[in-house]
């Protein structure tokens, strides 16, 4: 069994991903935020059950992430279309697995 350096699982690993955007360092260090936000999606583990254009969406979006340089300097506009990307996932996984419908008024 290999080790996990932080964490794994699926909605744990986007959770802990997504509380980041909540950080009061976003709007000034936005390299440094994602450089400890993308370390939640190295192990993520995608379920089963999903369909195979949800996996291909949630692999396509962890490669975004985890390629990102985060020695270069970015802006919030770089990043920020990540954590909408894995909002607008956890939605889809709402509807795929448990049939309802979110409707999210606030991001």
């Amino acid at each position: 069994m290999s080790e996990i350096e932080f964490n794994n699982g699926f909605l744990i690993a986007i959770a802990l991903f997504l509380e980041h955007k909540s950080k009061e360092i976003y709007e000034d260090y936005p390299a440094l935020l994602m450089s400890g936000a993308k370390d939640h999606l190295y192990d993520l583990q995608i379920p089963i059950s999903l369909s195979k254009k949800l996996k291909n969406r949630i692999l396509k979006a962890q490669k975004e992430v985890l390629d990102i340089d985060t020695m270069k300097d970015l802006k919030v506009e770089d990043i920020s279309k990540y954590f909408t990307e894995f909002e607008d996932i956890l939605i889809e996984v709402d509807k795929e697995l448990f049939g309802y419908n979110p409707e999210v008024y606030y991001r």
